[in-house]
């Protein structure tokens, strides 16, 4: 927790830092930006990846208070960084993909109130109804590719010009990707279990520390 919060305090600030450079106008810049992922820089969004394993020592039952701390952290980037820090220093921005403090403090702190909701929920009979959508949240990487790989097809698919963003919005793929998504993860949880990547990625991490699994439990 006390990673993810110095992360989201001071590597916004790094990241900004790293953007000024005119490296990432330039071809060999261009291709490094998509190999590492620079969209989603992840020296400030690994503060993500630690506010979720803290989360996760949690167990079962996250308690109020702990959603209580996302919806504060959710409410000072709307008020303390949405209206102070507008037009001044990019780093402090608390608009969408700007990795900016604000936004690592309201998309973080709502996502830790929304995955505390979530869990309240699932505590409920309501669970049974939600199976489907526990399914995806059983494999948010493997689900959340798929769908960068749908988008991917259908923007080979379109003729030249078609904008890949405003295109793709205007083809309303919400629905279909939703129910999509829905379907393929419920079928794949009921045969196979794990999602592939999330099997991927355990084992990976397994292989990086062989005595990981024995110490989380």
């Amino acid at each position: 927790a006390g990673i993810a919060a110095a992360v989201a305090l001071v590597a916004p600030f790094l990241v900004d830092a790293i953007d000024a450079s005119r490296f990432w106008v330039s071809d060999e810049g261009r291709v490094v930006s998509d190999l590492v992922g620079w969209h989603y820089p992840f020296l400030a969004w690994i503060a993500f990846v630690a506010a979720g394993l803290a989360i996760a020592r949690f167990g079962t039952a996250p308690s109020v208070g702990l959603a209580g701390i996302g919806l504060a952290a959710a409410g000072v980037s709307l008020v303390g960084f949405g209206v102070v820090a507008r037009g001044a220093h990019l780093a402090l921005s608390a608009d969408p993909h700007t990795t900016g403090v604000g936004e690592m403090l309201g998309s973080g702190g709502l996502a830790i109130a929304i995955v505390c909701a979530c869990v309240f929920v699932c505590a409920t009979p309501a669970r049974w109804i939600l199976w489907p959508v526990r399914a995806v949240g059983s494999m948010p990487l493997t689900a959340y590719t798929a769908q960068l790989v749908a988008w991917s097809v259908w923007i080979w698919m379109q003729p030249e010009g078609v904008n890949p963003i405003t295109g793709f919005q205007e083809a309303r793929p919400f629905w279909p990707m939703s129910l999509a998504t829905l379907v393929a993860c419920s079928a794949w949880s009921l045969a196979l279990g794990r999602g592939p990547l999330e099997r991927a990625v355990g084992a990976i991490a397994l292989a990086a520390a062989p005595g990981g699994a024995s110490r989380a439990r």
